[in-house]
């Protein structure tokens, strides 16, 4: 990303030369110093602009045959930069996908990465409580803006929800 520096020695450069090992620091593994890390390759280039805003949220269908599937994606005004969760509901997906349109509203404009404050807006903000299609909307787009932050850190999403249950 333009604007941004990287700090001296944590280059594209200095990644090549500790991952081949050379003969100033003979054979080791790369810096634990890095800003990212994930299944042990660094990726310097995955920080989130700070004027990141969420420009778009819209709904796609899958027919299954006896079920459709409903996946919520929310777009950012970065490029590339997208999460998808998924929000179905049985045979009430035209219900879903009138909740999401209606908490789109709500969101579109923010800032993604304070999660839970917009799930706290899209839950407390209508004067009446929704039902459940309302709440499988809400967590078909809590998914995404989720997705949204693991791809910024550039770490998998199961890390910023505690980590890997086993092993296998």
């Amino acid at each position: 990303m333009s604007g941004v520096e990287e700090p001296a020695g944590h280059g594209k450069a200095h990644r090549a030369e500790t991952e081949e090992g050379d003969s100033a620091h003979g054979n080791i593994t790369p810096s634990t110093t890095s800003p990212t890390r994930h299944y042990g390759k660094i990726d310097e280039n995955v920080i989130m602009p700070l004027d990141v805003r969420i420009s778009n949220v819209s709904t796609r269908i899958v027919d299954d045959g006896d079920r459709d599937w409903v996946f919520v994606r929310v777009e950012t005004d970065e490029p590339g930069l997208t999460g998808w969760g998924e929000a179905s509901l049985g045979w009430h997906t035209r219900a879903v996908v009138g909740a999401v349109g209606d908490l789109a509203p709500l969101i579109v404009g923010q800032d993604p990465r304070p999660v839970e404050r917009l799930w706290q807006a899209m839950i407390r903000a209508p004067f009446f409580r929704g039902g459940i299609a309302v709440t499988s909307a809400v967590s078909g787009i809590d998914q995404a803006l989720w997705d949204i932050k693991a791809k910024a850190l550039g770490v998998p999403l199961f890390e910023l929800l505690g980590g890997p249950v086993r092993d296998r």
